[in-house]
């Protein structure tokens, strides 16, 4: 499924806008983030709140965090695919970093973010790149959602494998 999301600038003065699209997922088991090698952040990601995550991991370009029951947590990254992981299927996300351009939060295109008990969900995003509209213009951004069915063994190794990593 893909789903294309346009912003028109209408009426009123130039305004920097990006589009900004928020998926929110129930507690996956974990979620991953396909880091480019080299990724422009020198951990991999940037951090977005007080704290990161106490299960951030990143190994050979593959993200990996849990839901923290305690905190909710928000991290950048310039990756262009990001998975949620569930019991029996995942969802994979892909929107294609641009080159050349500036993208809000840091220069992040996704992110990810956990809340906290007693509502237990995770939100997986992308993000447009920066752009000065003037009326009549306009600025989108395309998400593709891919549905796999998955096992509970081995789940790095399936995400690799979904992510092609």
């Amino acid at each position: 499924m893909k789903i294309a999301t346009t912003f028109e600038k209408v009426e009123g003065d130039s305004q920097q806008v990006s589009v900004w699209t928020i998926t929110q997922f129930n507690e996956p088991v974990s979620v991953f983030a396909a880091i480019p090698q080299p990724s422009i952040f020198p951990q991999g990601y940037n951090k977005q709140s007080d704290d990161l995550p106490a299960n951030l991991k990143i190994d050979n370009g593959l993200l990996s965090l849990k839901r923290d029951r305690n905190k909710p947590h928000k991290i950048g990254s310039d990756a262009s695919t990001l998975l949620w992981f569930g019991e029996n299927v995942a969802v994979r996300m892909d929107s294609p970093r641009r080159d050349n351009v500036v993208y809000p939060d840091n220069n992040s295109n996704s992110e990810i973010y956990t809340n906290y008990d007693p509502k237990a969900y995770v939100e997986l995003e992308f993000l447009s790149p920066l752009k000065t509209l003037q009326v009549g213009e306009k600025i989108d951004l395309t998400v593709k959602y891919t549905l796999i069915k998955t096992t509970s063994e081995n789940i790095e190794e399936q995400a690799r494998k979904i992510l092609q990593l």
